[in-house]
Parts: C-alpha cells; sequence; structure tokens
C-alpha cells in the first residue's frame, strides 16, 4: 500500500506537458531497473541504492514545467528569480528535489520508513543522483565519474557506488534516444514539440523550424547521449554489453 500511494502521489506531481511527464519519469525508471537486473549494476549497489536509484528515477522531473531555466529567468517566474537572487544553480532539479521530499516525507507515502538505518544515507543519494541530471553540470559530472572510475567500480568504496548511482540515472534521463527508432523518433517529436511551445512563453520568440529542432536533436545525441555512454562502458566495463547493444540503437 505505501508503496502504491508513493507511486500515485508522484504521478499526480507530474505536469501535463508534452515530455517532461510521467510517462518520461516511468521510462526512465524502467531503464534503471533494466540496468539493475540486467546490466550487471546490482553487483556493484547495495539492494538499498538499487531502490533508491528507480526511486531516483520516478522524482527527478517532478513537477517540470516544460520550460528550461533560461526561459524560467526571462518570464521572471518565480523559480527564476529565487535562483537568481540566492546565487543558486540547478533552479529546477532543486525544486524536483523539494517535491520528491514533499511526497516521501508526507504520511503513508514514505518508501523509505523501512530502509531503517540507511534512511538518511537515502536520502542524500535521492538529491545527489537528481541534481547530477541538471545538464548544466554534464561536464563535471562526467569528469568526476571519469577521473574516480577510470580503473572501475570498487564496490566497497561508497563514493564509487554513488558516482555510478548518478552515471546510471544520467544514461536513463537521455535513453529515448536508445529506443527501437518509431518509439525514439516520437521521443524527440516530444521533446521538439516542448521545445518549440516553450520558445513561445511570454512571447520569447518564434518557434524554431523544424530542420533546425531536428538539427539540434542530433547534436544532443553526438554531445551527451553517446560520450554518456561510451564512458559508462568504461568506467563499468560490467555494462558493456548492454550499452555496446544500446550505442549501436542510437547510430
Amino acid at each position: 500500500p505505501t508503496l502504491r500511494r508513493f507511486v500515485a502521489a508522484v504521478q499526480r506531481r507530474y505536469r501535463r506537458v508534452p515530455y517532461h511527464n510521467w510517462l518520461h519519469a516511468v521510462d526512465v525508471a524502467q531503464f534503471l531497473f533494466v540496468l539493475v537486473t540486467e546490466g550487471g549494476l546490482r553487483a556493484v549497489l547495495t539492494d538499498a541504492e538499487c531502490f533508491v536509484l528507480v526511486v531516483a528515477g520516478l522524482c527527478h522531473d517532478l513537477d517540470h514545467m516544460g520550460l528550461n531555466r533560461s526561459i524560467l529567468y526571462q518570464q521572471a517566474s518565480p523559480y527564476g528569480i529565487l535562483s537568481h537572487r540566492a546565487g543558486a544553480r540547478s533552479t529546477l532539479e532543486v525544486h524536483h528535489c523539494n517535491v520528491a521530499i514533499d511526497i516521501l516525507s508526507s504520511d503513508g507515502s514514505d518508501v523509505f520508513g523501512g530502509l531503517g538505518e540507511e534512511t538518511s544515507q537515502a536520502w542524500r543519494w535521492l538529491i545527489d543522483c537528481i541534481l547530477a541530471t541538471d545538464m548544466a553540470l554534464n561536464a563535471e559530472v562526467c569528469a568526476e565519474v571519469e577521473r574516480t572510475l577510470g580503473a572501475g567500480v570498487d564496490p566497497a568504496d561508497p563514493m564509487h557506488r554513488l558516482l555510478a548511482m548518478k552515471l546510471a540515472l544520467k544514461l536513463a534521463d537521455v535513453s529515448n534516444v536508445t529506443r527501437p527508432l518509431p518509439v525514439a523518433n516520437r521521443w524527440g517529436e516530444l521533446v521538439n514539440h516542448e521545445f518549440a511551445t516553450s520558445s513561445t512563453v511570454d512571447n520569447l520568440g518564434d518557434p524554431p523550424p523544424s530542420d533546425q529542432l531536428a538539427a539540434s536533436q542530433r547534436s544532443f545525441v553526438d554531445a551527451v547521449a553517446l560520450p554518456l555512454y561510451r564512458l559508462a562502458a568504461t568506467t563499468m566495463p560490467f555494462l558493456s554489453p548492454f550499452i555496446t547493444h544500446k550505442q549501436s540503437e542510437e547510430q
């Protein structure tokens, strides 16, 4: 019952936007579940870490408005103003964390309640993983992964396991491009629709032409998605067969 109430509460807190919605959250969580059960991630993470990772997948875009950070700033939204005044970064990701905390702290939907002594650590894992999905920090996170996990993941090292969790969530967050071509194309259309819609908010400009949006998607795959999968294949060799298959689908 607790898990069911938690999932229902999370679903209710996703908005009806084209891309960053409940379906995207489920898609990401499903990919993480496969990484854990079939990709070999369970061999290096604890059971609690695996559980928190899937929870993070469900929660990582909670209450996303379908707008990127720059538009939040430009339209003087409360989130943009707060972030600017506080000198904070990861505006959206901090908001996603806050909503997740609100849900998980509510009676009847606290799925961390059964983790015992690991509860406080679970909160840290959840927040660190969600914050790592900020694309503005992508280069920073990837550099840390490459520097620390260059020789592979040491299951006995908590920092190694946390970095593996962060990278896994980042892989899952862009995994739509690895789906079968018709599905991947549909995800691309939804991304483009959301981007085009957000571009017209408060007269911030006309939607980009479709060919420009398509080129932007291809650039994202080349600059972000493929390097992430290559990094995973290098730093987590146990994922290599799974990652290699996904890379071929991306290409």
